[in-house]
Protein backbone atom coordinates (compact mmCIF):
# COMPACT_ATOMS: atom_id res chain seq x y z
CA UNK A 1 0.00 0.00 0.00
CA UNK A 2 1.30 3.46 -0.93
CA UNK A 3 1.58 6.10 1.73
CA UNK A 4 -0.40 9.31 1.09
CA UNK A 5 2.57 11.48 0.07
CA UNK A 6 3.91 8.90 -2.40
CA UNK A 7 0.45 8.47 -3.93
CA UNK A 8 0.10 12.26 -4.34
CA UNK A 9 3.50 12.50 -6.06
CA UNK A 10 2.73 9.64 -8.44
CA UNK A 11 -0.72 11.05 -9.23
CA UNK A 12 0.72 14.53 -9.79
CA UNK A 13 3.52 13.18 -11.98
CA UNK A 14 0.91 11.66 -14.33
CA UNK A 15 -1.41 14.69 -14.53
CA UNK A 16 -1.04 17.08 -17.44
CA UNK A 17 -2.45 20.58 -17.40
CA UNK A 18 -4.24 21.60 -20.59
CA UNK A 19 -4.34 25.14 -21.93
CA UNK A 20 -6.09 26.54 -25.00
CA UNK A 21 -6.95 29.66 -26.93
CA UNK A 22 -10.54 30.22 -28.06
CA UNK A 23 -11.31 28.30 -31.24
CA UNK A 24 -11.68 30.22 -34.51
CA UNK A 25 -14.43 29.60 -37.07
CA UNK A 26 -13.93 29.93 -40.81
CA UNK A 27 -15.66 32.91 -42.48
CA UNK A 28 -18.25 30.60 -44.08
CA UNK A 29 -18.98 28.89 -40.75
CA UNK A 30 -18.10 25.44 -42.07
CA UNK A 31 -14.82 24.88 -40.17
CA UNK A 32 -13.46 25.42 -36.69
CA UNK A 33 -9.79 25.36 -35.72
CA UNK A 34 -8.42 25.12 -32.18
CA UNK A 35 -4.98 25.63 -30.70
CA UNK A 36 -4.33 23.63 -27.52
CA UNK A 37 -1.40 22.60 -25.35
CA UNK A 38 -0.34 20.25 -22.61
CA UNK A 39 2.08 20.88 -19.77
CA UNK A 40 3.04 17.55 -18.21
CA UNK A 41 5.29 17.17 -15.15
CA UNK A 42 8.10 14.70 -15.71
CA UNK A 43 9.42 12.80 -12.70
CA UNK A 44 9.40 14.16 -9.20
CA UNK A 45 11.42 17.26 -10.02
CA UNK A 46 9.98 20.46 -11.42
CA UNK A 47 10.72 19.53 -15.05
CA UNK A 48 7.75 20.06 -17.37
CA UNK A 49 7.22 18.63 -20.84
CA UNK A 50 5.25 20.96 -23.14
CA UNK A 51 3.47 20.23 -26.40
CA UNK A 52 1.06 22.17 -28.57
CA UNK A 53 -1.32 21.13 -31.32
CA UNK A 54 -3.82 22.55 -33.78
CA UNK A 55 -6.99 20.70 -34.73
CA UNK A 56 -9.39 21.29 -37.61
CA UNK A 57 -12.95 20.05 -37.72
CA UNK A 58 -16.41 20.79 -39.00
CA UNK A 59 -18.27 23.52 -37.14
CA UNK A 60 -21.22 21.12 -36.69
CA UNK A 61 -19.58 17.68 -36.59
CA UNK A 62 -21.47 14.44 -36.91
CA UNK A 63 -21.26 12.12 -33.92
CA UNK A 64 -18.44 10.12 -35.54
CA UNK A 65 -16.42 13.03 -36.91
CA UNK A 66 -13.54 14.03 -34.67
CA UNK A 67 -11.34 17.05 -35.33
CA UNK A 68 -8.14 16.23 -37.22
CA UNK A 69 -4.76 17.08 -35.69
CA UNK A 70 -3.16 19.14 -38.45
CA UNK A 71 -0.16 20.37 -36.45
CA UNK A 72 1.69 19.03 -33.42
CA UNK A 73 4.88 20.33 -31.82
CA UNK A 74 6.74 19.13 -28.74
CA UNK A 75 9.10 21.18 -26.56
CA UNK A 76 6.99 24.27 -27.29
CA UNK A 77 4.89 26.00 -24.65
CA UNK A 78 3.42 28.94 -26.59
CA UNK A 79 0.28 28.14 -28.54
CA UNK A 80 0.21 28.76 -32.28
CA UNK A 81 -1.99 31.71 -33.29
CA UNK A 82 -4.73 30.88 -35.78
CA UNK A 83 -6.50 33.05 -38.36
CA UNK A 84 -8.52 32.38 -41.46
CA UNK A 85 -7.16 33.97 -44.67
CA UNK A 86 -10.33 32.84 -46.49
CA UNK A 87 -13.16 30.35 -46.08
CA UNK A 88 -10.80 27.50 -47.01
CA UNK A 89 -7.36 28.69 -45.90
CA UNK A 90 -6.14 28.55 -42.32
CA UNK A 91 -2.94 30.37 -41.31
CA UNK A 92 -1.04 28.88 -38.36
CA UNK A 93 1.52 31.23 -36.80
CA UNK A 94 4.11 29.48 -34.64
CA UNK A 95 5.14 31.36 -31.50
CA UNK A 96 7.78 29.04 -30.03
CA UNK A 97 10.51 26.76 -31.38
CA UNK A 98 10.19 23.03 -30.87
CA UNK A 99 10.17 19.67 -32.55
CA UNK A 100 7.46 19.51 -35.22
CA UNK A 101 5.77 16.11 -35.18
CA UNK A 102 2.91 16.80 -37.63
CA UNK A 103 2.33 19.62 -40.13
CA UNK A 104 -0.34 19.05 -42.74
CA UNK A 105 -0.70 21.51 -45.62
CA UNK A 106 -4.19 20.41 -46.63
CA UNK A 107 -7.08 18.70 -44.86
CA UNK A 108 -10.50 18.03 -46.40
CA UNK A 109 -10.07 20.85 -48.92
CA UNK A 110 -8.76 23.37 -46.39
CA UNK A 111 -5.33 24.78 -47.25
CA UNK A 112 -3.05 25.19 -44.22
CA UNK A 113 -0.23 27.75 -44.32
CA UNK A 114 2.47 28.21 -41.67
CA UNK A 115 4.03 31.51 -40.65
CA UNK A 116 7.01 32.08 -38.35
CA UNK A 117 7.74 35.49 -36.80
CA UNK A 118 10.98 37.10 -37.92
CA UNK A 119 12.40 37.11 -34.36
CA UNK A 120 11.92 33.33 -34.12
CA UNK A 121 13.65 32.79 -37.47
CA UNK A 122 16.56 35.02 -36.39
CA UNK A 123 16.92 33.00 -33.18
CA UNK A 124 17.45 29.83 -35.22
CA UNK A 125 20.41 31.51 -36.95
CA UNK A 126 22.53 31.35 -33.77
CA UNK A 127 22.49 27.55 -33.32
CA UNK A 128 26.21 26.93 -33.83
CA UNK A 129 27.34 30.02 -31.90
CA UNK A 130 25.09 29.08 -28.94
CA UNK A 131 26.29 25.45 -28.99
CA UNK A 132 29.97 26.48 -29.01
CA UNK A 133 29.44 29.03 -26.19
CA UNK A 134 27.63 26.46 -24.03
CA UNK A 135 30.24 23.77 -24.70
CA UNK A 136 33.05 26.20 -23.80
CA UNK A 137 31.23 27.13 -20.57
CA UNK A 138 30.86 23.47 -19.62
CA UNK A 139 34.51 22.73 -20.45
CA UNK A 140 35.54 25.68 -18.26
CA UNK A 141 33.47 24.38 -15.32
CA UNK A 142 35.16 20.98 -15.74
CA UNK A 143 38.64 22.56 -15.81
CA UNK A 144 37.81 24.49 -12.62
CA UNK A 145 36.74 21.25 -10.93
CA UNK A 146 33.15 22.41 -10.55
CA UNK A 147 31.66 19.46 -12.46
CA UNK A 148 32.80 15.86 -12.88
CA UNK A 149 33.84 14.22 -16.14
CA UNK A 150 30.57 12.29 -16.13
CA UNK A 151 28.58 15.52 -15.68
CA UNK A 152 30.60 17.13 -18.48
CA UNK A 153 29.77 14.25 -20.87
CA UNK A 154 26.05 14.48 -19.98
CA UNK A 155 26.08 18.26 -20.38
CA UNK A 156 27.75 18.03 -23.81
CA UNK A 157 25.22 15.40 -24.91
CA UNK A 158 22.35 17.66 -23.82
CA UNK A 159 23.85 20.69 -25.58
CA UNK A 160 24.24 18.71 -28.81
CA UNK A 161 20.67 17.32 -28.58
CA UNK A 162 19.26 20.82 -28.19
CA UNK A 163 21.36 22.08 -31.13
CA UNK A 164 20.14 19.15 -33.25
CA UNK A 165 16.50 19.90 -32.35
CA UNK A 166 16.95 23.60 -33.17
CA UNK A 167 18.58 22.72 -36.52
CA UNK A 168 15.66 20.41 -37.37
CA UNK A 169 13.21 23.21 -36.52
CA UNK A 170 15.19 25.62 -38.71
CA UNK A 171 15.00 23.11 -41.60
CA UNK A 172 11.25 22.65 -41.01
CA UNK A 173 10.83 26.44 -41.38
CA UNK A 174 12.78 26.43 -44.66
CA UNK A 175 10.69 23.54 -46.02
CA UNK A 176 7.23 24.45 -44.70
CA UNK A 177 6.76 28.03 -43.55
CA UNK A 178 6.89 31.66 -44.52
CA UNK A 179 8.93 34.03 -42.35
CA UNK A 180 6.97 37.16 -41.48
CA UNK A 181 8.26 40.47 -42.70
CA UNK A 182 10.27 42.13 -39.91
CA UNK A 183 7.80 45.05 -39.87
CA UNK A 184 5.07 42.71 -38.49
Amino acid sequence: MLCGAAYFLIARANKCDQFADPSVSSPNGEWVAASTGDACPVGLLSVTDYSVSVTLGHERPSTQAKPTVIFKQTDAGALPTLRWASANELVVRLNDPGEVQTSQHESEGVKISYVVPNWLWRNTQTIEVDRARQENGSQELYKQGKISEKDLREELENINEVAKERAAFQQWIVDNAIVEDSSN
